[in-house]
């Protein structure tokens, strides 16, 4: 079959244009929701910010306690002793070195927070000495140090209480006797102790930032979780599509293990359901994996579910034999056959006259059970033949008009390679050749092949205590 590869790369690039669209509809969405909390944020720091109302009335002693205030909260803060300051008229003038950016943030923040300051004039420069900075980090780290080894004993019990909720949640989702009673669906009732091990998980995580005093970073935690999860639910959409799929097929089955359906333009018996695809085996031997989504969305036609089965096929007799006898005929050498069922009874169908013969439409049922429907029809057309020749009834063959020229001759002498060949004994027997039992060798390997992967951990959704649609 040759490729067209115009249509794989148009394919392609519609794939791609659609992970493009989805990715920019992901960015203006987190842009519109989040849009209104830093727009609240940033009003409430404006209704906070205190309104500097420059007064009339100044005088140099105001200026003296600015700066005598400043001064005094200056020395008690670490890198910030050293800076000197000076006050005309309400203007705060901050000069000298400071270790870091964020110590001359701070400095110009208290400077702003002194009643009667007019304005703060920085002249503060960062240092950029080796040894200064060295210092400032080393301090930095032996607060931290040590404000770790207080919240030691704190940390060493939230991770106790997180370990004991996890443990908990785990034995919880391990009783599988206890929830098969709320659910009888072997996959529903593990999917349902596996979310209530997260949510133990998560009672665990919250108590434990509580016992640290960090319930923020919660908050900030289950943010980012919701947005990962949403990112990640357009990039694997149709994995979470399958395994949604396998759950609303686990608990309704259309169908069972051993079952012979078809599937769109697929047919075999189901060897198994999984988390992703159900897995048929035709009759050919063929292993065929089909997505779940395609499953649960596509028309099913089940042929096992119900144990009696319709076949049917068509024979034709010459024009002047009587198509009575011939229906009599055939009722009779198909209701001798073991396997097909009286109730509903054999019909044999007119179904059509043609040029040179008349065709009959013979309709029976049979019990898949016990026996095998492809070995019934045969062994019934079989029947109905043998009837037909024992009855003098002529299955006509097509007839052909030829027309010879005068110029060409035929030759009516045959060739004794043309002589009708002799007939051979059949090797089988003639129990054999009748044989209408079921064909059970397709599910004898299903079994086996479930047996197998049940060892391997891998678990088949499909359970016979689950709704049958």
């Amino acid at each position: 079959m040759p490729i067209n590869f115009m249509k794989l790369k148009n394919q392609f690039m519609y794939q791609y244009l659609i992970r493009v669209i989805q990715v920019l509809f992901l960015t203006f969405f987190l842009m519109v929701f989040s849009y209104p909390l830093f727009a609240e944020s940033n009003e409430q720091q404006t209704q906070q910010k205190p309104e500097n109302t420059i007064k009339i009335e100044h005088s140099r002693k105001i200026d003296n306690a600015i700066r005598d205030r400043l001064k005094e909260i200056y020395s008690e803060m670490n890198g910030l002793h050293s800076l000197s300051v000076s006050v005309s008229n309400g203007i705060v003038t901050l000069t000298g070195k400071v270790a870091s950016q964020q110590a001359e943030e701070k400095a110009l923040e208290l400077a702003e927070q002194i009643e009667g300051v007019v304005e703060v004039d920085n002249q503060l420069t960062v240092s950029q000495s080796v040894i200064e900075r060295s210092q400032f980090i080393l301090d930095k780290v032996t607060k931290l140090g040590k404000r770790a080894l207080e919240s030691l004993p704190l940390f060493l019990l939230a991770i106790f209480v997180f370990w004991v909720f996890w443990r908990l949640g785990r034995w919880v989702s391990q009783k599988q006797k206890i929830l098969s009673k709320i659910s009888t669906n072997d996959f529903i009732a593990e999917l349902m102790g596996k979310l209530l091990h997260l949510v133990f998980i998560i009672l665990g995580l919250v108590l434990a930032l509580s016992l640290m005093d960090a319930t923020a970073l919660l908050g900030t935690i289950l943010g980012a979780a919701g947005i990962f999860g949403l990112a990640l639910s357009f990039a694997v959409r149709d994995t979470v599509e399958n395994f949604i799929a396998s759950v609303l097929l686990s608990i309704r089955n259309p169908f069972d293990v051993n079952d012979y359906i078809s599937i769109e333009e697929y047919e075999g018996n189901v060897a198994r359901l999984t988390s992703r695809a159900t897995l048929l085996i035709s009759p050919e031997g063929n292993y065929i994996r089909i997505p779940n989504a395609t499953v649960f969305k596509a028309i099913i036609t089940n042929f096992t579910r119900k144990p009696q089965r319709r076949f049917q096929f068509d024979i034709g007799i010459a024009p002047h034999h009587s198509v009575s006898e011939a229906q009599n005929t055939a009722l009779t050498s198909i209701s001798k056959i073991p396997g097909i069922l009286s109730d509903p009874k054999p019909v044999v169908l007119l179904d059509q006259i043609g040029e040179s013969s008349i065709n009959l439409r013979i309709f029976a049922w049979m019990d898949q059970r016990k026996h095998d429907f492809l070995k019934i029809r045969s062994e019934s057309i079989k029947m109905v033949k043998e009837s037909f020749d024992q009855a003098g009834i002529v299955i006509p063959s097509p007839e052909f008009l030829v027309k010879l020229s005068k110029e060409s001759t035929l030759d009516t002498k045959q060739d004794d390679s043309l002589a009708k060949p002799e007939k051979r004994s059949v090797s089988s027997t003639n129990e054999e050749i009748g044989d209408t039992s079921a064909d059970t060798s397709i599910s004898d390997e299903i079994d086996q092949q479930n047996i197998q992967d049940s060892g391997e951990g891998e678990s088949n959704l499909l359970s016979k205590s689950a709704k049958n649609e």
